[in-house]
């Protein structure tokens, strides 16, 4: 039998393969004391910011099904506060409803980044635009300013300071690499301390 220990400290690697998103979001604006039927219309937005390097997975915006239609979404993400900055992606998810006579429920809706290579930097200001994509739109959950680090636009377009969006972003940190010790105990044991 052999003995394995080792440590990591960093501040500069290269990131290894994305693990896929934990269970826990990075970014999360629950629907608790918000009004959770406001129409999309056209497109609703929302600017936020990490606190680390981070690789985009996935954002999820909570969506209410249109009362008697199937409804469809995609989402755009930009860099900069609003709309009006560089496009960074275009999720290749589609999300489509059904009505809600027809039993759909209202949820957390996700739209995929993974594979895009969208790396999001540290207290920058980026926005994501849900976007109506069907002749109808259900409603998106608008709380009271909740986020301190983004700002709901109306439209898809307009700032709209007070309010926020319920969301939940996803990804993967980069964590800096400072040192690597390595351990083994049996024959041939070896001490590395770079």
């Amino acid at each position: 039998p052999y003995d394995m220990s080792f440590r990591l400290h960093g501040t500069e690697s290269t990131p290894p393969p994305p693990p896929p998103p934990g269970p826990e979001p990075l970014i999360q604006v629950d629907t608790a004391g918000c009004n959770t039927n406001v129409a999309i219309n056209n497109a609703v937005g929302q600017s936020f910011r990490v606190s680390a390097t981070t690789n985009l997975e996935t954002i999820e915006v909570w969506i209410k099904p249109e009362l008697y239609y199937t409804t469809s979404y995609g989402m755009q993400v930009y860099a900069g506060e609003g709309t009006g900055g560089t496009l960074l992606a275009t999720s290749p998810t589609t999300v489509t409803l059904g009505s809600q006579t027809g039993g759909t429920p209202s949820a957390f809706q996700g739209f995929s980044f993974t594979g895009q290579g969208i790396t999001l930097q540290p207290n920058q200001p980026y926005t994501f635009k849900l976007v109506r994509l069907s002749q109808y739109s259900g409603a998106f959950s608008m709380c009271g300013n909740v986020y301190p680090n983004g700002i709901q636009y109306w439209l898809g377009t307009y700032a709209d300071t007070p309010y926020d969006v319920s969301f939940k972003l996803y990804g993967w940190l980069h964590l800096a690499l400072e040192s690597l010790s390595w351990q083994a105990s049996g024959p041939g044991t070896r001490t590395i301390n770079p």
